[in-house]
């Protein structure tokens, strides 16, 4: 990690040590509870896969990006219970689709699932749901009907949640997708609509029927815009280009279309061994760290930084963290 990353990890480690006004003690946060894709997974994905999804390297110990994400940057203050998994969709497309693809990705529901399998949520935690972009940029459910569907599928889990126990929930909105190399050159006005209609839809729906002392949005939207208008403000000299333009994974060619019982193991029989001396497409790291995307769609470890910090500065203004002792 260059000094530019240490930065940020540093300046996210000061705004952790500050000390702001008292809120009622209903606010007190002693564990963070996180549903999300591969902006937030800390290796979910990449252990289902037997360590092969995302390859490992250039992506870092199973993160989708060249290092820490968000999530391990405040793992070192917060206590952190991560569901994230990449790929994750807030509707079940299993319900609309039989494509095979939905088989090997979760969703907002069955991540809430699991967690409350071996888990309960505390009138002490703070749950974060940060999901969408794949609904959209990933599987191209683009129609307004799909956000309608997407909205509506996190107010039910949410009100689920609240059934369950959770008792403070902060919704993360999307950044403009049509910023991703993904989109830019082909689709940016359709995902640039799609992302304000997205985060207006969830402005509407969760601001108008939940109270502000049990939910609260942060604005990602926002934060990025101001990266994009900008980046030298903020460490970058790149916003458009990502810094490795190879695959997530490799696999045999002519995969077989019997996927048995177990799709993940099925999966997992046809992928390749991964070698990184194959990536030609990754650039020296000491380049990606003034680059905003690591890949098309994923930030780098520079990125995940400042969304760190932003988070952490909205934590501790909204809440009453109970932080780890270093």
């Amino acid at each position: 990690m260059g000094n530019s990353a240490k930065h940020y990890l540093i300046v996210a480690s000061i705004a952790l040590s500050l000390s702001l006004p008292a809120l009622p003690d209903n606010a007190i946060i002693k564990r963070l509870v996180i549903f999300g894709d591969s902006l937030s997974d800390q290796g979910n994905l990449f252990e289902l896969f037997h360590e092969r999804i995302p390859v490992s390297p250039p992506y870092w110990q199973g993160r989708f990006s060249n290092g820490p994400v968000w999530t391990d940057i405040l793992s070192l203050h917060y206590t952190i219970k991560n569901m994230s998994q990449g790929g994750a969709t807030l509707v079940n497309y299993r319900k609309y689709s039989v494509a095979l693809q939905y088989l090997y990705v979760t969703y907002l529901g069955e991540e809430v699932s699991q967690f409350l399998k071996n888990d309960q949520f505390l009138p002490t935690d703070l749950i974060i749901i940060w999901m969408g972009g794949n609904d959209y940029a990933t599987f191209k459910w683009v129609s307004p009907r799909d956000r309608h569907r997407a909205v509506r599928e996190l107010y039910i889990e949410i009100l689920r949640m609240r059934h369950k126990g959770a008792q403070h929930i902060l919704v993360i909105n999307l950044p403009d997708i049509a910023e991703t190399p993904r989109v830019k050159e082909d689709d940016a006005e359709l995902f640039h609509r799609i992302t304000l209609d997205h985060n207006h839809q969830l402005e509407v729906t969760l601001s108008s029927k939940l109270p502000p002392d049990v939910l609260r949005i942060f604005d990602a939207y926002t934060t990025f815009k101001a990266i994009f208008s900008a980046p030298e403000t903020y460490g970058l000299n790149n916003t458009s280009n990502p810094c490795y333009s190879g695959s997530i994974w490799r696999h045999h060619q002519g995969i077989s279309a019997d996927h048995s019982d177990d799709p993940v193991s099925w999966l997992h029989s046809q992928l390749a061994p991964i070698h990184f001396t194959e990536h030609a497409h990754f650039r020296d790291i000491s380049t990606c760290q003034q680059h905003l995307f690591f890949d098309d769609l994923h930030p780098t470890t520079f990125a995940h930084g400042i969304i760190a910090d932003k988070l952490d500065q909205f934590i501790q203004k909204n809440y009453q963290p109970v932080l780890i002792q270093p």
